[in-house]
């Protein structure tokens, strides 16, 4: 009882709303809370503003630094202040983005997202990168609220994840999945949904739920061909040191609608 009570005196929260340089507030933020501001400093807890900029959450004596990011861009990074009442208040947050695009990036979530039943929706049409050529699943994917990317894997809210197509399971991982992922253009995709939360049909190690990107019915055929070429350091060969190189080859063809697809 005493030990219950002495936890609730120690304890404390972090509230505050991030707004723009208008005083928009920013939805989809993600905060992190960190042991310390050092460059590999051990991640404690991940979360998000709502759609009006809010976040709150119960803090631990572990964490001292906090990191807020959007879209992939560092916001700010800082050691917590010291708590008043147990509370550490972070105020209306207002902070710069640096150009353009961002200021319609900030936009294009308040429109592209929305959650309903667990289910966060990103459609990907509002984003200003729909537009513009160049861009796949992948590039989708890391500007995907509550989504991160580490190495050739997905996770949700820091957990891992399962990546879906049109919500079929694709038995892929590492860099084939990857390769897959490249395959598919913005022009390809209608939306991502992001399943919070485990669920009967995910495996044991799978935390943070599943991505599902649903892609556009697809009449006729379509297809691509992309290579890249990369200098990889030097290589001895023949007693001479020589430059050695990374090549790859992508192919992509669909055939059919969004019922029947292949890839190669």
């Amino acid at each position: 009882m005493l030990l219950s009570a002495f936890s609730s005196l120690n304890a404390q929260q972090v509230v505050g709303t991030i707004i723009d340089a208008d005083g928009e507030p920013i939805p989809y933020v993600t905060l992190t809370t960190l042991a310390s501001l050092e460059k590999d400093a051990e991640t404690i807890q991940i979360h998000y503003t709502d759609s009006l900029g809010y976040v709150a959450f119960d803090l631990s004596e572990k964490e001292t630094a906090i990191r807020a990011t959007f879209q992939g861009k560092v916001l700010f990074e800082e050691l917590l202040p010291a708590p008043l009442n147990g509370i550490i208040n972070l105020g209306k947050r207002q902070v710069s983005i640096s150009n353009e695009l961002d200021e319609v990036a900030v936009t294009a979530v308040r429109r592209a997202v929305r959650m309903k039943e667990g289910i966060l929706t990103f459609d990907i049409k509002h984003t200003p990168m729909y537009q513009l050529k160049g861009y796949n699943a992948i590039d989708y994917l890391r500007r995907t609220p509550r989504v991160s990317q580490s190495g050739d894997s997905f996770l949700i809210d820091g957990n891992p994840a399962e990546v879906r197509i049109n919500g079929q399971k694709t038995n892929l991982s590492g860099g084939t999945l990857h390769d897959r992922l490249l395959a598919l253009r913005s022009d390809m995709i209608e939306r991502i949904e992001v399943q919070l939360g485990q669920s009967a049909d995910l495996g044991s190690g799978i935390t943070g739920g599943y991505i599902n990107i649903v892609l556009k019915e697809i009449n006729g055929y379509t297809g691509s061909l992309s290579a890249d070429l990369g200098y990889a350091g030097n290589a001895i060969k023949n007693g001479k040191k020589r430059p050695a190189h990374d090549e790859g080859l992508y192919a992509r063809f669909v055939y059919g609608n969004s019922r029947v697809q292949g890839f190669a």
